[in-house]
Parts: structure tokens; C-alpha cells; sequence
């Protein structure tokens, strides 16, 4: 099952749906899934921009849920390179085992070509 951060809603691993609060990151949407290999437990997915614009030095912010609905911890993974308008990219973390997981964008800029510019 995918988790789906879009717009104003962040969707847990059990696809409960939470408010983002950060009408900022509005051109994006992140869809993911937990994982499990010889490492450990994971997040991998894809970080989605709908605006017409160019991202840069985009991280992402991975809460971590226990059976509660409380968060016990986070972590933040950058995406390397940029993020192409209208386009997506390909993002993969190790992360503790929890209960659940919420995942959204935490920071980005606007590449300066085509006019761009401002971020968080």
C-alpha cells in the first residue's frame, strides 16, 4: 500500500489520512511505501511536482508513528539533484521500525531558471 502525501493530507501506512499544514507544499505530492530487507525496515517512493517550475535540494521529512497515533521520531532525507516540472523523482531511506509512518516535503527551492526563485 502506498502512503500519498498530496496537497494538504498526509496518508499513513494504514492509509488514515492527516492534515499537512503546509499550503507551501502544494506543487508536491509524495507517494511511498514501507519496505523490509537484510538492512532493516525502509521508505521508498516517488516525490511528485505539479507546478511548472524546476526543484532543488528538495528533503523530505519521515515521521515516525507508534500504534497510538503518536509521533516518536523523524528523520530527513534529502533528494539528490533536481526535480524536474510536471515530473518525479525516485527516493529511497532507511528508517527505524515503527508502528506506522508520515512522510512529506519539508523544504525545497525553486531552480532559478524560467524565472523561479523564493522556497521555504
Amino acid at each position: 500500500m502506498y502512503g500519498e502525501g498530496a496537497e494538504e493530507e498526509i496518508h499513513d501506512e494504514a492509509g488514515g489520512k492527516h492534515p499537512a499544514h503546509c499550503g507551501s507544499q502544494r506543487d508536491f505530492r509524495v507517494e511511498w511505501q514501507p519496505t523490509q530487507n537484510r538492512r532493516g525496515a525502509g521508505i521508498e517512493g516517488y516525490v511528485y511536482n505539479t507546478s511548472n517550475r524546476t526543484a532543488q535540494r528538495v528533503s523530505l521529512r519521515i515521521e515516525r508513528v507508534d500504534g497510538s497515533g503518536s509521533v516518536v521520531g523523524s528523520s530527513t532525507v534529502w533528494i539528490p539533484g533536481e526535480l524536474p516540472m510536471t515530473d518525479r523523482v525516485y527516493f529511497s531511506a532507511s528508517v527505524p521500525t515503527a508502528a506506522s509512518y508520515r512522510v512529506q516535503v519539508l523544504s525545497f527551492d525553486w531552480s532559478c531558471q524560467g524565472g523561479g526563485g523564493g522556497g521555504m
